[in-house]
């Protein structure tokens, strides 16, 4: 394992950050669903397989941009954050092969940057958003089993009552908009309404930490505290294609430095990236 993880570190960040991000557009890109991201795709690997120092070139990034904005500017109003935040690591990505000096410090700084920004909007929007902290905005996903659901996922009970609520779900395109049905969901036991509203606090109360976390200057207590809660969202909400990207971002944000926080994060990123191809996660 030892050797493993000194094997990793010799790789330079800029290929590793790379590397990591290309397998994520590999695995994310047959979702767009569109024919000229199949050839965009295919030029990429062939790229890849004649040049090794593809990540060091400026235009081999300028492909990939050319494979995300057509979707971005199409659907600029019902696209994820995370997608954004992809557009900003290939611009990010551009930039420094293009001037090709403190490669580790631009990365490194701009992740910081990048990673405040989407923790910090992420706490503002629950806390002006009236219903989040009332648990609204994630009952349904609690319900049906699409959030905690690996807390309970040995109770045989809590998982027939979660396909329950699935399938009483899945009844509501049969009804017409202005009908306006209310369908009954069931509670897995008596206090889960109460956990839902926990866990919303929990979730604002993490990210806040979060964000204090990148500026403290005790690496071990930085890095694991952030490990924590990148597992922690994986176990609770899998969203596997958000975490995937802050696993690059924090990546960036280690750098150089010869420890076992690198490896970590791309265990982490690993991981993430078995659970979308198995279809237990989501990009």
């Amino acid at each position: 394992m030892k050797r493993l993880i000194d094997n990793l570190n010799q790789i330079s960040t800029l290929k590793l950050v790379s590397t990591c991000f290309l397998l994520f557009l590999l695995i994310y890109s047959p979702r767009l669903k569109a024919l000229y991201v199949i050839y965009l795709v295919f030029a990429a690997l062939v790229y890849v397989i004649v040049d090794k120092t593809y990540f060091k070139k400026t235009y081999f990034w300028l492909i990939i941009l050319g494979l995300l904005l057509p979707r971005l500017y199409s659907n600029i109003l019902f696209v994820g954050n995370h997608y954004f935040v992809m557009v900003y690591l290939v611009l990010l990505l551009m930039i420094v092969t293009s001037y090709k000096t403190n490669t580790d410090k631009v990365l490194a700084h701009n992740a910081k940057v990048i990673l405040t920004l989407i923790m910090s909007f992420a706490v503002l929007q629950k806390l002006i958003t009236p219903d989040y902290l009332k648990g609204n905005s994630i009952a349904m996903l609690a319900f049906t089993g699409n959030a905690l659901k690996y807390v309970f996922y040995f109770n045989e009970e809590f998982g027939q009552v979660f396909q329950e609520n699935t399938s009483t779900m899945a009844e509501l395109p049969q009804f017409a908009y202005s009908e306006n049905p209310r369908l009954k969901l069931q509670s897995p036991f008596k206090h889960f309404p109460q956990l839902i509203i926990w866990f919303s606090y929990f979730t604002v109360i993490a990210e806040i930490l979060f964000i204090t976390a990148l500026y403290l200057k005790k690496q071990w207590l930085k890095h694991g505290f952030i490990v924590f809660f990148l597992l922690s969202v994986l176990i609770t909400r899998e969203e596997t294609g958000f975490l995937s990207i802050l696993c690059i971002l924090m990546i960036m944000l280690v750098g150089n430095q010869k420890s076992y926080y690198r490896a970590a994060y791309v265990a982490t990123f690993i991981l993430c990236m078995s659970f979308i191809i198995v279809g237990k996660g989501e990009l």
